[in-house]
């Protein structure tokens, strides 16, 4: 994991690696309980925001690195509303 991370910051930069790092984490543990579902869910939810970030960019003709940290976050702030909102009722 160290490697990766070394490297993935060199190629992708600080910022993406960062948010391609915790962001996913931080969405899955808004979502579901179990630790071992939270790991599953947080490799579909890193896939997910990477595909539609750059799908994204593309059609918006933006940074994909901007973009994909966005889509996480929004991912991420759509996760703590259905938790705060919609899990309480």
């Amino acid at each position: 994991l160290a490697i990766t991370t070394v490297i993935s910051i060199r190629v992708v930069g600080i910022i993406l690696s960062t948010a391609l790092i915790v962001a996913p984490a931080a969405t899955a543990l808004q979502l579901v309980k179990d630790f071992d579902r939270a790991i599953l869910v947080s490799a579909i939810i890193g896939i997910v925001v990477t595909e539609l970030g750059i799908l994204l960019s593309y059609y918006f003709d933006s940074a994909p690195g901007a973009t994909i940290t966005m889509v996480a976050t929004a991912a991420f702030f759509s996760a703590l509303l259905y938790r705060r909102v919609i899990k309480t009722q």
